[in-house]
């Protein structure tokens, strides 16, 4: 029997039940791509089995996606879980917070941005036992000309780096992060600054920036750790990170930075907080990366925060961590 733990504002509440899930699987995603579409849904099957809940598994892509996320939000499954990458957890938002299920994420992707903020494990041997029974939390969510996403959407560079990204999709791990890493350092080389407007709710503020991003809460800045992280996904603020670098060498510096997990000491690097904001440009349209997808959305960009807009199925450990 698996244990059910539901976090409200007021204090917990504990129950003990077989838990049902409905689980839909990016048929498309890099784990599938990978090892094989039979061999990861088998593994799946016998991983709930072995943890006492009961699990049906859906494989789909592109539009069928939605469609089974609308059949597992309206079953009398307990919990919905998204296996894939941050785009198809990304793609799926809106559904999600229209339904009144809880969702869990399974990482299948490259990158699993979100996964990792939520400490869910990177293999299935071990994400599939943590979620089952996990903590149930309200997360924040963040939203861009009504468009919801995750982790963080990028002006700049990065969006461009989505295309590549697909090209390598299905390969080796580390040969996607390589790669990319790769193209990021071409586009640097080449990529224009961008003149831009924000404005936080008190004017306008012109920059010449050489990248921008708005995350969903603020990352924290931790040494030796490639991919930047959120400390808390419920503080129901915005970050802006605007890299104000006019030279390739610093691009490449703030890149390194990055990597090495100091990014923040770049003198470089602005870093702003609010609730809402705007960015526009000269610019009709700008090309935008959601969660790793590529956009190209109208300016101005209206971004705001989402408070506490999702139940998500959260690993006892990070509870732990949280609560410490």
């Amino acid at each position: 029997m698996a244990w059910w733990v539901v976090r409200h504002r007021d204090g917990e509440s504990w129950g003990r039940s077989l838990v049902r899930y409905r689980v839909i699987v990016n048929g498309k995603s890099g784990t599938i791509l990978r090892q094989g579409q039979q061999e990861v849904v088998a593994r799946m099957e016998e991983l709930f089995r072995q943890a006492g809940a009961e699990a049906e598994i859906q494989v789909a892509t592109g539009p069928a996606i939605g469609e089974a996320l609308d059949k597992a939000l309206a079953s009398d499954a307990d919990a919905v879980i998204l296996a894939g990458g941050d785009g198809t957890i990304s793609s799926s938002l809106a559904q999600a917070v229209a339904g009144d299920k809880p969702i869990g994420i399974l990482p299948l992707g490259t990158f699993n941005l979100l996964a990792r903020d939520l400490d869910v494990p990177l293999e299935l041997d071990e994400a599939i036992p943590r979620l089952v029974g996990a903590e149930i939390r309200p997360v924040d969510l963040a939203e861009v000309n009504g468009r919801l996403y995750s982790c963080n959407s990028m002006i700049g560079p990065v969006p461009l780096l989505a295309r590549q990204r697909e090209r390598l999709r299905g390969g080796a791990a580390l040969t996607v992060v390589f790669g990319v890493l790769r193209e990021a350092v071409r586009l640097m080389w080449r990529y224009p600054t961008l003149t831009i407007e924000v404005d936080l709710g008190e004017g306008p503020r012109q920059f010449k920036a050489g990248a921008l991003a708005v995350t969903n809460n603020a990352y924290e800045d931790v040494i030796g750790r490639l991919f930047p992280s959120r400390a808390t996904l419920d503080s129901g603020m915005l970050a802006l990170y605007i890299v104000e670098h006019r030279s390739r060498l610093g691009m490449l510096w703030l890149m390194l930075a990055l990597m090495l997990g100091r990014w923040k000491t770049d003198r470089d690097l602005e870093v702003l907080r609010a609730t809402q904001l705007t960015v526009n440009s000269l610019a009709g349209h700008l090309r935008v990366s959601n969660d790793g997808e590529l956009l190209h959305l109208k300016t101005p960009l209206r971004f705001r925060i989402r408070p506490g807009v999702l139940r998500m199925l959260v690993p006892q450990s990070k509870r732990a961590e949280q609560t410490e």
